[in-house]
């Protein structure tokens, strides 16, 4: 993997690291409890590091080197899982009543031609986790799929314009994905999809705006109903996945165009988000094995420090708490 120098910060509401003042007067995702000076990451006790690579960047106000007409963020991750993970994400009690929310939904395509599905969805304060059981849509296991969102009025026009520049018409794809709601098809989202991949899929998506409003909902007002500042999880900071170079070469070729900083070796990436809500969040490539393909790891920022624990699911362990920080990571393979 490639070595990234710039500091790491917190993504926190209550407790841990700080942010500056100026991300508390700015951002919602850090409260003005959190102002003070900027604790760096990145400290060694015996010889071991503190913290994960992967640590949430608070922004602090640092423009994009790669700025793009509209921000495009992390909307959501999607992996095939083993029926044993699957049932376990619904079955866990401290997954469910302690760690977020995690809905079980059918979801009914209505005329947009994708069929019905089912899935469980850890939902977050702005991001979530889908997870589809094997043999969903034919797919086995880790399957995986890149989710990017925008929050601007035809924010995805822009995203297809970029994307159908960059990687030829013949392999982009518009659409308005439907759902079915209270027995009636509506619109649901904008998606602009890229059909160059090996193993994994990505597309920018935008929530189609309400009748009478000016603006899309946001993936925070699309998460409202599901997510509990109570609860530990607060979002998704960080998605590691194992690709082929091909795959690595075209996934920093694709956030490049939408105003990701990208560092990337031609077979491993790091990439960060334009600024968040005050945070940069990160995609990290590692090269596939046989053993280890598509989203392998989650990393979540906590509303606070819990104490330690690892929680197995399925085939899949959640840690949070590890060092004493306002941490979790999801593995979905043993880590390497």
């Amino acid at each position: 993997m490639l070595l990234l120098v710039t500091p790491v910060l917190f993504e926190c509401s209550s407790s841990g690291a700080h942010a500056t003042d100026a991300d508390a007067a700015t951002t919602d995702d850090a409260t003005a409890s959190d102002a003070g000076t900027p604790d760096a990451i990145g400290t060694t006790v015996d010889g071991e590091s503190t913290d994960p690579a992967w640590a949430p960047i608070l922004d602090g106000g640092i423009a994009s080197a790669n700025a793009f007409a509209v921000p495009v963020y992390i909307n959501h991750s999607y992996r095939i899982v083993p029926a044993a993970t699957f049932a376990a994400f619904g079955t866990s009690k401290w997954l469910n009543e302690e760690f977020a929310y995690v809905e079980q939904r059918t979801t009914d395509t209505g005329d947009s031609g994708t069929g019905s599905y089912t899935g469980a969805y850890p939902t977050f304060e702005r991001t979530y986790l889908e997870l589809l059981v094997a043999g969903t849509f034919g797919s086995a296991v880790g399957v995986s799929g890149i989710g990017l969102g925008d929050e601007t009025p035809s924010g995805n026009d822009k995203v297809a314009q970029a994307f159908t520049s960059s990687f030829g018409p013949a392999n982009v794809v518009t659409a308005t994905r439907t759902h079915v709601v209270d027995g009636g098809t509506v619109p649901w989202f904008h998606i602009t999809s890229l059909t160059v991949w090996q193993q994994i899929a990505a597309w920018d998506m935008e929530y189609v705006t309400p009748e009478g409003a000016s603006t899309p909902p946001t993936r925070k007002e699309d998460r409202a109903h599901f997510y509990d500042a109570k609860k530990l999880a607060r979002n998704v900071v960080a998605l590691k996945y194992a690709l082929t170079a091909t795959d690595e070469q075209l996934l920093a070729q694709a956030l490049t165009v939408v105003g990701w900083d990208v560092i990337s070796d031609g077979a491993s990436l790091i990439a960060h988000s334009p600024d968040d809500n005050g945070v940069k969040r990160s995609i990290f490539v590692i090269p596939a094995t046989a053993t280890m393909a598509g989203l392998v790891m989650v990393g979540f920022s906590l509303n606070r420090i819990p104490e330690y624990r690892k929680e197995v699911l399925g085939d899949a362990t959640l840690t949070v708490g590890a060092n004493g920080l306002p941490l979790g990571e999801l593995w979905f393979v043993p880590p390497p």
